[in-house]
């Protein structure tokens, strides 16, 4: 079950399009904390930006981050990647959990 989000918190929706499921993200919650809420387990280490297991692809959306840099290349950014654990939903989002697989 998903925290209630305080009252002036937006909230968007998320959906994974690796499960098909959706979920509530609020603007003040990263990514990967609101989909854990929803009972989704994407995989995570660092929770700080730095690890990239949790590399996920933004299909559509944008997100805002709660650290200037995180550990993503410009070219990776360009192409839509995103690091969950410190990614803030700015809009509704798709995503895509697990997106590391495209780097093995």
């Amino acid at each position: 079950m998903t925290p209630p989000a305080a009252p002036w918190t937006t909230v968007f929706l998320a959906t994974d399009t690796a499960t098909g499921r959706s979920f509530a993200a609020p603007a003040d919650l990263p990514l990967l904390v609101a989909a854990e809420h929803a009972g989704l387990s994407p995989l995570s280490s660092c929770r700080n930006g730095t690890c990239r297991s949790c590399i996920s692809q933004l299909t559509s959306g944008e997100v805002r981050y709660r650290v200037p840099w995180p550990g993503l290349s410009p070219d990776e950014k360009a192409a839509g990647y995103i690091l969950p654990c410190v990614a803030c939903a700015a809009t509704d989002v798709t995503l895509r959990f697990g997106a590391w697989e495209a780097f093995e």
